[in-house]
């Protein structure tokens, strides 16, 4: 059922709302009117008859109009909360017909086309855990460390900060000597993160994925919420990395759009 722009079906809440009230009101009006609000007085004598006959009368009106202000009061209630949820639903949809959905504007574009942020340095298993965790120190700016292939120099895997923290700290508990990281290479980090609870692992080595420059955000954004991540490295044909964007460059771009 049709009221000019506005769509009432059966099934929705706002019908069975009406129908309770519509319902309320008749029970009541039924009760104040076919109730008697006195005990009968066996009064014979007719002035008196007439008297209490307008004294009934006249607290039936005034029931009556007590109940019919309060029930409009409701219903009043009801219609705005219904026109104005419909007017806000109308407006949000012409709103996002004349200026294009986030999701319409994330598909239509690529990775490429918002200036990801380059890789400047990766590492390979063999390099010296020492030296890394140095970088990560000296460098406030950096949150991860990304590892690639020894041999063709394709991505293998992205490592939170944590991670380095996290170790040095076991491993200078474990030994007396503070220069006990000086022989360890990153190999050794990631056999140590396979050992680790899930939870830890999953915090320090799987909050990434990776995508290609020709991947339109609305997928990047699809995916990267899919697996729980907040980092996705951009690879090359070769699968190198190149580039990264976060989450939160996706929600920069929306907003500036």
């Amino acid at each position: 059922m049709k009221f000019g722009r506005f769509e009432l079906k059966f099934e929705k809440p706002e019908f069975v709302l009406v129908v309770v009230m519509l319902v309320s009101l008749v029970l009541v009006v039924t009760f104040v009117l076919w109730i008697p609000l006195t005990p009968d007085l066996r009064i014979t004598n007719s002035t008196d008859v007439v008297a209490l006959t307008e004294d009934i009368l006249k607290a039936r009106t005034d029931l009556l109009t007590i109940i019919i202000t309060a029930f409009g009061a409701w219903v009043g209630a009801g219609a705005a909360y219904f026109f104005g949820k419909e007017n806000l639903k109308t407006t949000t949809e012409s709103m996002l017909s004349a200026f294009g959905s986030p999701q319409a504007k994330l598909a239509a574009t690529k990775v490429k086309d918002i200036s990801p942020h380059r890789i400047g340095i990766t590492y390979k298993e063999t390099d010296k855990f020492e030296k890394v965790y140095d970088w990560i120190w000296n460098e406030p700016d950096i949150w991860f460390v990304t590892i690639i292939d020894d041999k063709d120099g394709s991505l293998k895997v992205v490592l939170h900060e944590e991670a380095f923290y996290r170790y040095r700290i076991e491993q200078l508990q474990n030994h007396t000597s503070q220069n006990i990281y000086s022989d360890l290479i990153l190999k050794n980090l990631l056999e140590w993160i396979d050992k680790q609870s899930k939870k830890l692992g999953d915090e320090v080595a799987k909050f990434w994925i990776d995508i290609d420059m020709n991947t339109d955000l609305n997928t990047a954004q699809t995916n990267m919420a899919h697996e729980n991540a907040r980092l996705a490295i951009i690879v090359d044909e070769k699968h190198a990395p190149t580039h990264f964007i976060t989450t939160g460059d996706i929600r920069k771009f929306i907003l500036a759009s």
